[in-house]
């Protein structure tokens, strides 16, 4: 597909290098695939709203406990798989995540603190895979400003 003439690409991968005695740290992130969500779906549907039976007519609950509980949960578990398909890029060896295990995607923070990440470092990791699959004012501002200088040139 072109848009303007111009092939549609994936957006680039975002970079961050961490400074390290033996090597440095470097996590790449791509934005994750639209088909990728078909495995997070398949493995983390969303939760089911309970109903109450309000003067003989069954409503939906949405402050009951346990869904609430479970709608956290899962956001917690997109933003985690956000961060492990994103860092595919980086060929990480986790200790304690397994893709096929929804349980185990948010001890993902947990293996970058014991390999020896501060919290800003992991906020940082964190920050890339977001900006990753985002698109920001400022992404927008330097498209427009590289669109603009093209079309002074020309």
């Amino acid at each position: 597909m072109k848009v303007g003439g111009v092939q549609v690409t994936p957006p680039p991968e975002g970079l961050l290098v961490l400074e390290r005695d033996h090597g440095n740290l470097v996590f790449r992130a791509r934005p994750v695939p639209i088909e990728s969500w078909d495995q997070f779906n398949r493995l983390c549907p969303e939760p089911a709203m309970p109903m109450v039976l309000v003067k003989g007519e069954k409503k939906p609950n949405p402050t009951d406990e346990t869904y609430q509980h479970n709608v956290r949960r899962l956001a917690a578990r997109r933003i985690a798989y956000l961060c492990l398909k994103s860092l595919e890029a980086s060929n990480i060896e986790w200790d304690n995540v397994n893709m096929d295990d929804p349980d185990t995607w948010e001890k993902f923070e947990d293996d970058l603190r014991a390999a020896g990440m501060t919290e800003v470092e992991i906020d940082k990791v964190i920050k890339l895979c977001v900006g990753a699959n985002t698109l920001d004012e400022e992404k927008l501002k330097k498209a427009r400003e590289s669109f603009l200088r093209g079309q002074r040139e020309a």
